[in-house]
C-alpha cells in the first residue's frame, strides 16, 4: 500500500468532503470521452490525492483531496478515467452482493497502474456499511453518518496493513484476489494480460491454477460476471449501449452478439 494512501487513512481528519447524489454539485455538460455507468452495487470514492471530474448522477464534482462520493444502488456516474487524467491517487470501496472490496487506483508519472492494490473486508463490515447507509438516507445527521462509515473503512484498511505485512499470500488467496479483480471491474480490463500483471504469475500457470481452483476457465468466470450484470441491467431498461462499455466490450455490437450466444 502506498505511503500516501496509509497517511490518509491514518488521519481522522483526512476526509472531510462528503457527497451523494442529493448534494447539487454543478451543471453538467456532456464532454467528449466521457461514459456513464450505473449498476446494483454501491460504491464510495474516496480521493487520496491529485484533481480529476467526476460526474455522479448528471451533475459535474471536483474530485480533490480529502473528497468522498457516496455512489448508491443505479445512480448514474462517471465510467473509468480519461487519458488527460493524471497524477491522481484514488481509493475505490465496493459493496457487491455480501463482499465488501477496496481497490487502489494510481497514476503517477504518466503510468497508469489501475487496482496495484485489493484488499477483501469481513462480511460483517458490509452489512454494518449497508445498514448505515439505509439509515443515512432519512437522517437530519448525514454528515455524521457519512464519517463514521470512512472511519470505518480507514481502520480496517490500517489492520489489514499491518496484518499484510506479516503474511505470505498462497495460491488460494491468490485465485480469490484474481476472482475479486473481474468482478470489481465486471470484467473490464481483465484480459490475461491485465490478469498477469495484477497477479504476478505466469499467465499459463494463473490459467492452470484458476481451471483447478474454481472449476471455470477465466473466460468462463468473467462471462458468468458480465450475464449477471447484464441481466441486471437490461431489466432496467438500461440501453445497450451502456451496458457494452460498462461491461468492457469495443462496441455496442460486439455486445450484442456475445448476448445473442450467452443470453
Amino acid at each position: 500500500m502506498d505511503q500516501e494512501i496509509i497517511n490518509a487513512i491514518s488521519d481522522s481528519a483526512f476526509f472531510q468532503n462528503f457527497y451523494d447524489e442529493t448534494d447539487p454539485g454543478e451543471p453538467y455538460c456532456p464532454k467528449a470521452g466521457v461514459r456513464i455507468e450505473r449498476h446494483a452495487d454501491r460504491e464510495i470514492l474516496m480521493t487520496v490525492a491529485g484533481e480529476t471530474d467526476f460526474v455522479m448522477d448528471g451533475k459535474y464534482f471536483r474530485s480533490e483531496p480529502g473528497c468522498v462520493f457516496f455512489i448508491d444502488h443505479w445512480v448514474p456516474h462517471k465510467l473509468a478515467y480519461l487519458p488527460e487524467e493524471t497524477d491522481f491517487m484514488h481509493i475505490w470501496i465496493h459493496l457487491h452482493k455480501d463482499k465488501l472490496y477496496a481497490s487502489m487506483f494510481n497514476l503517477a508519472a504518466g503510468v497508469r497502474v489501475g487496482c496495484r492494490d485489493l484488499i477483501t473486508f469481513p462480511s460483517e463490515l458490509y452489512c454494518l456499511l449497508n445498514k448505515r447507509w439505509e439509515m443515512m438516507k432519512n437522517s437530519t445527521a448525514k454528515q455524521t453518518y457519512r464519517k463514521n462509515m470512512i472511519q470505518l473503512i480507514c481502520g480496517e484498511m490500517e489492520l489489514n496493513q499491518e496484518s499484510s505485512l506479516h503474511a505470505s499470500r498462497s495460491n488460494n488467496e491468490i485465485i480469490q484476489r484474481v476472482q475479486n479483480y473481474i468482478e470489481i471491474n465486471y470484467g473490464r480490463n481483465s484480459s490475461i494480460a491485465d490478469l498477469e500483471k495484477f497477479s504476478g504469475y505466469n499467465r499459463y500457470y494463473l490459467m492452470r491454477l484458476f481451471k483447478a481452483q474454481t472449476g471455470f476457465t477465466i473466460l468462463q468466470y468473467i462471462n458468468q460476471i458480465r450475464q449477471r450484470i447484464a441481466e441486471d441491467a437490461l431489466n432496467r431498461n438500461i440501453s445497450q449501449k451502456e451496458i457494452a462499455f460498462q461491461l468492457g466490450f469495443s462496441s455496442p455490437a460486439a455486445f450484442w452478439l456475445w448476448k445473442k450466444r450467452r443470453m
